[in-house]
Order: structure tokens, then C-alpha cells, then sequence
């Protein structure tokens, strides 16, 4: 009898702030959080259809 283990691994994502010239004070607001993170953003802590998402350049390293 074979069996397997599978280890599923979930890696933080890679953002790159990227700010737009339109950026608003409150979009910069709303991003000072991932800005100032020290530990990794998981996926499933943002919703990239937001949109101040669109000031960062965001690779989800998990969609491969």
C-alpha cells in the first residue's frame, strides 16, 4: 500500500508599490497598512478588485 503526503504550501504575496499620479489621500490612506507590514500579505488578506490595489504591482506567487 503506497501512500502519499502532500504538503500544501501557501506563500505571502509580492507587492510592489507602484502609486498612480491620481492617487487620493485616502487611497494612500487605505494602502500606509501594506506598506508598513513587516511580515508577508497573504492572499486571502486582500481583494486585488479593490481599487487602491491598482497603485501596487501585485504577483501572486501561489498561481503559477
Amino acid at each position: 500500500m503506497q501512500t502519499t503526503n502532500l504538503l500544501n504550501t501557501t506563500l505571502p504575496l509580492k507587492m510592489v508599490w507602484k502609486p498612480k499620479e491620481d492617487i487620493t489621500a485616502y487611497e494612500l490612506a487605505i494602502c500606509l497598512r501594506y506598506l508598513f507590514r513587516h511580515d508577508g500579505i497573504m492572499p486571502d488578506e486582500v481583494d486585488i478588485s479593490l481599487p487602491h490595489f491598482r497603485h501596487f504591482e501585485i504577483t501572486d506567487p501561489n498561481k503559477c
